[in-house]
């Protein structure tokens, strides 16, 4: 009997794809890195330190609660069926929506409805659709602080393109932080048709201030234009923020949260605030494409933001669980690094992540993390989280991002084989 793969195999032709399904179908950086956390959590070897995602830690109380809502839902035939056996609507849950519309009332006082909410299958998801449906050919989606979250950058398949303004550095000893280029931004051209920034940044952990946030609203006001702020790690939830911020809402605005960095990945469940315009226009298009979204993320969550509870557990148990792990991966970088290795780390001020700069690194930060990955630990090149320009800056390419997320033993061994890497290799 032939062998049936090898039969499939031997009439092979290469794909004619169309320029969608270039743009989405070949190899990116963000499903580089996905094909990287895959490997590495499929092989659970230990012996690579897996310091290049953004997977949410292990934080036993978030478990044990969710644990708890499965039981509860487990134990109740009916929801079991509503969430596994029925369609929500294209738009979510309407009662998750009104609750999640009162608790945003609650906490600043905006005012919003459930019809200014919408539910996304991820944050990725709406991004695709909604960067896609409001920025057509030849205009632009501005990226007004780079580097910023790798996952836009092969987002835009209808023509339009990325605008990327680079921040401006503020350097103390071995710390930094990029603030916005406000003239730069004035002066982008009239094709730019959004701005999109996440807040905190991914990759850099910067949070940009309550006054950077107001110029760039005021600045897409000026234009006509959304202001789309993702607070994937940000505040109400999962809060890995760790200086003050203030979020406040305006109709030309579109706030992005998740359940992912919460601790729930896995229930790919993304919550949108719009003008009731754009989630209508969300909703059609899921539709289209899925026809409704996820519900077990929706149903985990209800009861906590029926009470208006989910905000309190971000803040008295996921920021000071990150905030304590941002602390000791610090210290054991200052351990392995001061005095060996010239450096400096930006000011990490929110997400999961550490930014170095290394700025006597003898290659790009491309070829540096392959050399890494030979060395047994995981990190992410800077390169990619610079894009929307002609040229990339000399800046890009010594850059490299590593979480902390993981255990603890996981990131000090990472720091240590990074930092021993840089020291006794002389190719870098």
């Amino acid at each position: 009997m032939p062998d049936v793969n090898s039969s499939v195999n031997s009439t092979d032709s290469t794909l004619s794809l169309s320029a969608f399904g270039r743009a989405l179908g070949e190899q990116t950086g963000i499903g580089e890195l996905m094909d990287d956390l895959g490997v590495a959590l499929a092989e659970k070897s230990g012996e690579l330190c897996m310091l290049g995602g953004g997977q949410p830690a292990y934080v036993p109380e978030l478990i044990d609660l969710f644990q708890k809502r499965l039981k509860d839902l487990s134990n109740n035939p009916e929801m079991v069926h509503t969430v596994l056996g029925e369609y929500d609507p294209a738009d979510g849950n309407l009662a998750f929506r009104k609750a999640f519309a009162e608790m945003f009332h609650q906490l600043y006082g905006w005012g919003l409805s459930s019809d200014h909410i919408g539910i996304a299958a991820g944050g990725q998801s709406a991004c695709f659709h909604l960067m896609n449906a409001l920025v057509g050919e030849g205009e632009q989606v501005m990226i007004p602080l780079l580097p910023d979250y790798m996952g836009y950058r092969d987002q835009l398949v209808s023509g339009a393109s990325f605008y990327g303004v680079e921040g401006l550095i503020e350097r103390e000893e071995n710390e930094f932080k990029y603030r916005l280029d406000k003239e730069a931004i004035k002066n982008a051209p009239q094709t730019v048709r959004m701005m999109a920034v996440s807040r905190p940044t991914n990759p850099s952990g910067n949070v940009l201030s309550d006054e950077e946030v107001k110029f760039l609203s005021d600045e897409c006001l000026k234009r006509g234009v959304p202001l789309l702020i993702d607070h994937a790690y940000g505040e109400p939830f999962p809060a890995a923020v760790y200086v003050e911020t203030d979020p406040f809402w305006a109709p030309h605005h579109i706030h992005l949260h998740s359940l992912s960095k919460l601790g729930l990945p896995g229930t790919r469940t993304a919550i949108v605030l719009a003008r009731v315009e754009i989630i209508t226009l969300l909703r059609n298009m899921t539709a289209v494409t899925s026809l409704a979204n996820p519900n077990l993320g929706q149903a985990l969550v209800m009861p906590d933001i029926k009470n208006k509870r989910l905000p309190k557990i971000a803040e008295s148990i996921v920021k000071p669980f990150y905030q304590a792990k941002r602390d000791r991966a610090l210290k054991v970088l200052k351990e392995n690094f001061d005095g060996k290795i010239e450096y400096t780390v930006h000011a990490p001020e929110g997400a999961f992540f550490l930014w170095l700069w290394l700025p006597e690194l003898k290659v790009s930060s491309k070829e540096c993390v392959k050399i890494l990955k030979q060395n047994g630990v995981l990190a992410i090149s800077g390169h990619w989280f610079f894009y929307g320009k002609e040229h990339l800056c000399a800046h890009a390419e010594q850059c490299l991002r590593i979480t902390y997320s993981m255990n603890n033993d996981e990131v000090e061994r990472g720091i240590s084989r990074i930092a021993d890497t840089l020291i006794n290799d002389p190719k870098i």
